[in-house]
């Protein structure tokens, strides 16, 4: 990891401690599932971190192939750790999942920190990516093969999930 990316220079957020629900892009409501969809890096200066790193909140989630584990010499216990679920971090345009409006601005605040991980199931990604691929590609899960419709171009993604 990066000196741009290594916990957001000590700011609780990527642009400082204190959480503004539309600088960066997140579902700004419960009832707004999508927010504004995917954006263009850049979209957001006002969430860009001191190092100048852009979307290290909104957007899309970042899909760590890592175990989600505790943290060195952190005393944090969770049943999750044992489960080798893997880590998501960064938050996604997408929501936060079903909250009412007085605790949705909390949720969203407290999952776009800094520190923040989520994790998931393996069986969770192959379901997402399959109903993502449903929608606008086809998926072999031979290595994770995708043919995009727009371009009819073929990539060939190394993806093994256990």
């Amino acid at each position: 990891m990066g000196k741009g990316c290594a916990r957001a220079g000590g700011f609780i957020y990527p642009w400082g401690d204190d959480f503004k629900i539309g600088i960066a892009n997140l579902a700004t409501s419960p009832r707004n599932k999508t927010g504004r969809g995917l954006m263009p890096v850049g979209s957001f200066p006002k969430a860009v971190s001191p190092y100048g790193v852009h979307d290290m909140v909104g957007n899309i989630w970042e899909w760590v192939w890592d175990y989600y584990l505790p943290y060195p010499n952190s005393k944090f216990k969770s049943a999750a750790f044992e489960k080798k679920h893997y880590i998501l971090r960064g938050m996604s345009y997408m929501g936060v999942g079903h909250f009412n409006k007085k605790d949705f601005q909390k949720v969203v605040a407290m999952k776009s920190r800094a520190s923040f991980r989520e994790h998931l199931n393996p069986l969770a990604i192959r379901r997402i990516l399959a109903s993502v691929a449903l929608k606008t590609d086809q998926v072999l899960w031979n290595g994770f093969l995708v043919l995009n419709r727009q371009n009819r171009k073929k990539q060939k993604y190394k993806f093994d999930l256990p």
